[in-house]
């Protein structure tokens, strides 16, 4: 989980920004409301915003029609379903804890999410390669996907640490395709700044620790890459209500 993340204002009356995900998440719950967010990243990159997006909308919604939060949450994650998005990613956002591993699928209630102990001053440098619909990597790779990712997490699931994570995800990266030679020749002499990096669909991540971010971004900059820094996050989502409206 990344911070900042999404901020999302969920109230009645008012204009939707036109997005299918917050659409059904409203209508499932039976709420008219408007709905504003912002965001500081895009959609179909690879930092699971239709998930945070259906997830926001969901809770405002639940929150507005007085339904528990896990209802609205359990129905985010049947909306990434049915839209063949986030696949997983409304558990993991909804629960939050830095680096994370679903250890079994399912909608937040069903599936179970753990975390991995991580150093306390890591933080994330990420920069966006370009939009990947999920819909289209699932049509170009979703074998692939399935295979790798059951062997990947079986390894990491027998030594669930930081360390091991930092070389999977890497080595998952480069054999899925996210993550390839001429990307890797082209970052190669800013990786020293790093302890790891791998790629999730559009998204290159490198996780460094606060005092070599700087240098990191620096470098990345001077291959022609756009860096931006993000904290690792410890908690999932948050609701706030507005009394006085």
């Amino acid at each position: 989980m990344l911070r900042p993340g999404i901020r999302m204002y969920v109230g009645r009356g008012g204009g939707r920004p036109g997005v299918k995900h917050i659409e059904l998440a409203l209508e499932g719950l039976g709420v008219d409301a408007g709905v504003v967010y912002k965001s500081p990243v895009d959609l179909g990159v690879g930092y699971g915003l239709s998930a945070a997006l259906t997830l926001g909308a969901a809770l405002g919604a639940a929150a507005l029609a007085g339904r528990p939060m896990l209802e609205g949450a359990r129905l985010a994650h049947a909306i990434e379903v049915r839209l063949g998005t986030g696949l997983g990613d409304v558990a993991a956002e909804y629960y939050g804890g830095g680096i994370e591993m679903r250890v079994r699928p399912g909608a937040p209630g069903v599936g179970l999410v753990d975390r991995i102990p991580h150093p306390r001053d890591l933080v994330a440098v990420a920069v966006d390669l370009g939009r990947y619909p999920t819909d289209r990597m699932l049509a170009e790779l979703r074998d692939r996907l399935a295979a790798a990712g059951d062997r990947y997490m079986e390894e990491l699931m027998r030594e669930p640490t930081y360390e091991r994570f930092a070389t999977l995800s890497r080595e998952f990266s480069r054999e899925v395709g996210f993550l390839g030679g001429d990307l890797e020749g082209r970052i190669g002499a800013c990786a020293r700044y790093a302890d790891t990096y791998y790629a999730k669909k559009r998204v290159l991540l490198f996780l460094t620790y606060r005092d070599e971010a700087e240098a990191l971004a620096e470098c990345l900059r001077g291959v022609g890459l756009a860096p931006r820094g993000f904290a690792l996050s410890e908690a999932g989502a948050k609701i706030f209500t507005d009394r006085r409206r």
